[in-house]
């Protein structure tokens, strides 16, 4: 999964709508400490890594609730989170040449090796949830069942 084709965004946000319009799919939501609901939306239905799931969670684990417009930066990947006005955008391709431009030099910044990203996320307070990942059992369990009730009714009739 590319980081760059996704986006945290808030549930009350008109950006939500808008993202959602254009076929976006949430794949993790949380509460922030604060009582904020964050999804985070992708542009392809997909199952999540524990490292994917973890660079997703890190931007919003770092501005623990401090949502102002801020870029954080993995040294180590290339890769960086960019927050403007409480929506999280990643940055994959073009991270180094933005810390480097105007922006970056505009607006905080903050510089994290990947050990520290780990051990920000593993030391927050929060529970994320995946929401895609569990069709298969859902499908499997619904298949099984149908199979079974078909059976029954075969068996008995």
């Amino acid at each position: 999964m590319h980081l760059s084709n996704c986006v945290w965004v808030q549930k009350n946000d008109p950006a939500y709508k808008e993202f959602e319009r254009l076929s976006w799919h949430p794949v993790l939501s949380l509460k922030t400490t604060s009582g904020e609901l964050y999804y985070c939306l992708t542009k392809e239905k997909t199952t999540l890594s524990e490292l994917q799931k973890t660079q997703l969670l890190a931007p919003i684990c770092i501005v623990d609730g401090d949502y102002s417009d801020m870029l954080i930066f993995l040294e180590e990947e290339g890769k960086a989170f960019y927050w403007r006005d409480k929506v999280c955008f990643f940055m994959e391709d073009c991270a180094s040449s933005v810390l480097q431009s105007k922006i970056g030099q505009s607006i905080q910044n903050k510089v994290l090796t990947n050990e520290a990203m780990l051990e920000i996320v593993n030391s927050a307070n929060i529970t994320a949830k995946t929401h895609f990942g569990n069709e298969i059992y859902i499908i499997g369990t619904l298949v099984v069942f149908i199979l079974f009730a078909l059976g029954a009714y075969w068996w008995l009739f």
